[in-house]
């Protein structure tokens, strides 16, 4: 078997168990709540610490890691010449990609063999660990660097994720809606379905009056674009609300035969940007086309 690192980001949600379950090492992204600074973790305890802070209104944000900070998380898998491989959280939504690409080219001037291939994954949350689940059986059955590499870059465009609130706020905040589609869209019950594009970027799906319709139109798509051949699971994942979660997995657990259904907390990097919640659905299926 070839020994390599796997390593990705706090983008990805995953939790002490996943990463012990796959063996994978997690770098960094900060989250701030008004004056304070700390690094986010998927722990019960931080998340809802997390969500009731922005419940009362106090001033969030997050900071991808620094270049420092990927030199110091690699350099001693490369101390022991170790071939280190990296998934990153979508460059079109966090510069912690373009920071982990610049640290890998400072390392391989100062280590002469070292091997650090960092991917985009276009993508972020539990759209990451979907891949990383595979890369990690793929290195478990002796693929390469070179070869899992290759399967993320071939397979990254098969996840989705696809969003959805009745609390535009945050978003408005971000950027991702103006004030007046926010005061409307509040007026007349509308929620926004949000997606990943092709280049990793936060895009708009459609926009739907009423939660029923919305889950429906999002189940509808699910239907349409889910394929079980490479990953058979589908996280709904929400940010302080599990209520509508285990309601949207009802419904396309109607629709869709996923083998297995997983209800999962976002963490701060993602419930910074999309506030108390939020509810997501993350799978693999037909490549983007948007």
């Amino acid at each position: 078997m070839t020994k390599f690192i796997i390593t990705s980001d706090t983008g990805s949600d995953l939790t002490v168990q996943d990463c012990a379950k796959l063996d994978v090492y997690l770098i960094c992204l900060k989250y701030r709540v008004d004056d304070e600074v700390m690094q986010s973790a998927m722990s019960d305890r931080q998340l809802k610490s997390f969500y009731d802070s922005m419940k009362s209104g106090a001033a969030v944000g997050t900071s991808a890691p620094n270049i420092h900070d990927y030199i110091s998380a690699w350099t001693p898998f490369l101390e022991k010449g170790l071939p280190i491989l990296h998934l990153a959280l979508s460059s079109g939504i966090s510069s912690a990609c373009q920071n982990a690409m610049h640290a890998a080219e400072l390392l391989k001037e100062d280590y002469e063999n070292a091997e650090i291939t960092v991917v985009d994954s276009l993508g972020g949350s539990l759209g990451q660990y979907l891949l990383l689940e595979k890369v990690a059986k793929m290195r478990k059955n002796g693929a390469t660097v070179s070869e899992c590499a290759d399967w993320l870059l071939q397979n990254r465009l098969k996840v989705h994720i696809m969003l959805t609130t009745q609390e535009l706020t945050y978003l408005y905040k971000g950027g991702r809606v103006s004030r007046a589609g926010m005061t409307v869209a509040h007026a007349l019950g509308i929620m926004p379905v949000m997606g990943i594009d092709s280049e990793g970027k936060v895009c708009s799906l459609d926009k739907v009056r009423g939660k029923p319709k919305t889950f429906s139109k999002m189940v509808d798509r699910v239907a349409e674009l889910c394929n079980y051949s490479d990953n058979g699971t589908l996280f709904v994942a929400h940010a302080a609300n599990e209520p509508d979660a285990r309601l949207l997995a009802e419904e396309i657990s109607k629709k869709c035969a996923f083998q297995k259904v997983e209800i999962r907390q976002l963490g701060p990097v993602i419930g910074a940007h999309a506030g108390p919640g939020l509810v997501t659905v993350i799978f693999m299926g037909a490549e983007r086309s948007v």
